[in-house]
């Protein structure tokens, strides 16, 4: 839960938002997503041993990215990396969206919070490990009209907290990291993220 009247929003440019388990809390989003997609279980622990090893890598482009993280998934399965792609986009996002759906909800701080953020003249945006971030703006109810962008780590080349992305979003928004604020759920990954280039955190 995040009290957005102790956010000091005058000495901030920017706030960078995490997104699942930000925009709304996710518990036992592990358990659904395995009685969601029970026929992949193989493809889900291996999605998690590869998100886990990627964290933090950077690569030269997204397509060297995923090259790496499908190439991961896939091996100690058995099947290969095109197989694990094709899992990812036509099952794993497709189930996170149904659990979402039914299962979570918007914050209630967070619409508040970018209201008020973007009243002090700050730039907001939702930059997450995750794709497929219109569909949960969508299913959250999120009005994501006020937000500067919304980006995938994935396009920066590097999962969180990889420092280059962070780099480079900072680069897109033209702020410092000192007059940045990072709200996230994670201290592992959020929170390093922001500490690596010096931008302030919030863990909610």
């Amino acid at each position: 839960m995040i009290d957005i009247n102790t956010i000091p929003f005058t000495d901030f440019d920017a706030v960078v938002l995490d997104l699942d388990g930000t925009l709304y809390q996710k518990p036992h989003m592990v358990w659904h997503m395995m009685v969601g997609d029970r026929c992949h279980l193989l493809e889900l622990a291996g999605e998690r041993i590869a998100r886990t090893w990627i964290a933090g890598r950077h690569y030269e482009s997204q397509d060297a990215f995923y090259q790496s993280f499908f190439w991961k998934i896939a091996q100690w399965m058995p099947f290969s990396p095109k197989h694990a792609k094709k899992w990812y986009f036509t099952h794993y996002l497709p189930t996170m969206l149904k659990v979402i759906q039914r299962y979570y909800r918007l914050s209630d701080w967070v619409q508040p919070l970018v209201e008020k953020a973007k009243a002090t003249g700050a730039k907001v945006v939702v930059y997450s490990d995750y794709e497929m971030m219109a569909e949960k703006f969508a299913i959250l109810g999120f009005d994501a009209s006020q937000l500067d962008f919304a980006i995938c780590a994935s396009e920066l080349g590097g999962a969180k907290p990889c420092k280059e992305s962070m780099e480079a979003l900072l680069k897109m928004l033209k702020v410092t990291a000192s007059r940045t604020l990072v709200i996230g759920d994670r201290d592992k990954t959020d929170g390093e993220a922001a500490r690596r280039v010096g931008a302030r955190f919030i863990c909610c």
